[in-house]
């Protein structure tokens, strides 16, 4: 997205620039996205990459992080004006989460 958006004359394209921006859209959920979409970006989207039921069989101790993480998530994406879910059960997931944000179902191109 962003090459091609930088093709174009109309926009200017930054990765992880410290500066105001109108738009800052967010793929990893640590520090340098939240400083980012709290103190930079006009308008947030995040892109919902991860959730807390994605952590059980994928990490040791994934059961154990479980809530802490889904509070952290769901923190995060309730900063975004718009999340993006890659599979509509990942935008079910996000609403079981509590989050509240506008979720829009944007799949992420991979092959069945």
């Amino acid at each position: 997205m962003a090459s091609a958006l930088s093709g174009r004359s109309d926009v200017k394209v930054f990765k992880n620039a410290w500066l105001p921006v109108d738009v800052v859209h967010a793929h990893t959920v640590g520090p340098l996205a939240v400083l980012l979409l709290i103190f930079f970006a006009k308008n947030r989207v995040v892109t919902a990459h991860l959730t807390p039921d994605s952590l059980i069989g994928s990490l040791i101790g994934g059961k154990q992080l479980y809530r802490l993480v889904n509070a952290y998530l769901r923190w995060l994406y309730n900063l975004a004006d718009v999340v993006i879910a890659l599979t509509p059960d990942g935008k079910r997931q996000l609403r079981l989460m509590g989050v509240n944000s506008s979720i829009e179902v944007i799949p992420n191109g991979a092959p069945r």
